[in-house]
């Protein structure tokens, strides 16, 4: 159900992109799936002059993939498959490519069916629920019974029609259910989003979320489809744990324990999905490296998860945790710098003075920041490999429990000049780079004044790139 497994053989996909061309301002193509203990995973491959890539993607049983390149799409994995996989440049809606991909080697024939199936869908759902999220409750729960009806027929007469595989039958199932069931619970915060200005939840009727009481029951092989460890666990936990918060009042002693309890009792005909709901949780936990969460509610976790494939997985990563905060070990080229200064106000005075007249690049960030960690995994060693030393990279960490401020530079290698800011010691700083949220970046030009500040300048945008290219050629 994992592919975060050191035993993984993983699958080798060979591809080609016919009428690829060199001018072409795309040169990567991205693959995406969810691992039940780490998240969402990202890889990429380098597309050559000729249209050709090769990725080795690590595979634990079997899986589906996004990929991206000019629109989503989906592909099917399994452990030591070896795909040949060809698609037009010019496929630049879903439905193109599956129509007209070419694909060999592995279980190709999964994966045409698969290609059939989702060519066939017979709606855009992502974009008709754009739509819908902006009704009233009566009018999108109409919507929706009538957009579910649609989806179960065509499923249905799908699996009567072709001769299709377990593993792929599975798909379905979650694809036919859960998804809808995930686009429901969704309607609430986004409903409040499509319909700006209007911040209030809206009053939903009592049957509202009834649809969640005919779930099927889940399986291991249902992981199969990554949207139900990604997206319909993290709403349907968001779900049931506001649920919880309002009928306590939040008045509970170990707020933590009541939630997680909920969880188990809500779900007894349906124990994978208790264990999806508590595991996004403790993936939060895991993600941050703070243990604090678990270890109070340790037995309870234990009592979830006994006997289940969770328990070894979140045994190796607890130990994995553990060494990490015990040894953190900081890469040669990172500095753990204090301020020298007492006054908090000479703060950036003193970083761009240590830059010695190089253009400054500011990374403001939190340990508890799923962004922020992102960046510095998928887009700061490019970054700092195509500049070097021509800038001067600083880390700025507010907002965290400084116990975890060294584990998360060993963890992602950060190199660069750190400073930990207490609470008392950084709002004139937030000031100065008018920081506003994390992650929050910050530019500043050999004359040491502030160019850009704000979120957008994240070290995988290219613009990011092009900007720093001008600062550095730009004069004293």
């Amino acid at each position: 159900p994992t592919i975060a497994d050191p035993e993984a053989k993983g699958a080798l996909i060979n591809g080609h992109i016919s009428n690829y061309s060199i001018n072409d301002s795309i040169t990567k193509i991205n693959f995406y799936t969810t691992d039940i203990i780490e998240g969402t995973l990202d890889y990429q491959a380098i597309i050559d002059s000729s249209g050709r890539f090769s990725v080795d993607l690590p595979v634990k049983g079997v899986k589906d993939f996004g990929i991206y390149y000019k629109t989503w799409v989906n592909l099917i994995l399994s452990e030591g498959d070896k795909i040949e996989l060809a698609f037009d440049n010019n496929d630049t809606v879903p439905k193109m490519f599956y129509e007209t991909a070419k694909i060999s080697g592995g279980d190709s024939t999964l994966n045409k069916n698969f290609f059939k199936y989702l060519s066939g869908n017979p709606k855009n759902l992502r974009r008709h629920y754009r739509h819908m999220y902006t009704l009233n409750p009566d009018s999108f729960k109409k919507c929706y019974d009538s957009v579910v009806f649609i989806k179960k027929r065509y499923a249905d007469d799908f699996l009567d029609e072709n001769r299709i595989s377990e593993e792929l039958k599975s798909w379905i199932q979650v694809d036919t259910y859960y998804i809808p069931a995930m686009r429901l619970l969704g309607y609430d915060i986004n409903q409040r989003m499509f319909n700006s200005g209007n911040s209030e939840p809206a009053k939903l009727p009592g049957e509202f979320y009834s649809e969640l009481k005919n779930l099927p029951e889940l399986s291991p092989e249902h992981l199969i489809n990554s949207e139900l460890s990604r997206g319909f666990t993290n709403y349907y936990t968001g779900y049931l744990e506001g649920k919880i918060r309002k009928e306590t009042g939040n008045s509970t002693g170990n707020i933590d324990s009541v939630i997680i309890r909920n969880f188990i009792d809500d779900n007894k005909d349906n124990p994978l999905l208790a264990q999806l709901a508590v595991n996004e949780k403790l993936k939060n936990v895991f993600e941050n490296n703070d243990l604090a969460y678990y270890n109070r509610n340790k037995n309870l976790f234990e009592e979830v998860f006994k006997g289940s494939f969770f328990e070894p997985l979140h045994k190796t990563k607890i130990e994995e945790i553990e060494e990490l905060l015990a040894n953190p070990i900081i890469p040669a080229k990172a500095e753990l710098l204090t301020f020298q200064t007492a006054d908090s106000t000479k703060y950036l005075d003193e970083i761009i003075k240590n830059a010695n007249g190089k253009v400054v690049y500011i990374d403001s960030w939190a340990t508890w920041c799923g962004p922020c960690k992102s960046e510095f995994k998928n887009g700061t060693p490019e970054l700092k490999l195509k500049f070097g030393e021509q800038v001067e990279f600083v880390y700025l960490c507010y907002q965290s429990k400084k116990e975890l401020w060294k584990p998360a530079i060993s963890q992602f290698k950060i190199e660069g000049k750190h400073y930990f800011l207490e609470k008392e010691e950084d709002d004139y700083l937030k000031g100065q780079i008018s920081l506003k949220g994390y992650p929050w970046y910050t530019l500043i030009n050999k004359k040491g004044e502030i160019v850009k500040s704000g979120f957008e300048y994240r070290p995988s945008v290219p613009a990011t790139t092009d900007l720093l290219t001008e600062l550095i050629a730009e004069q004293e």
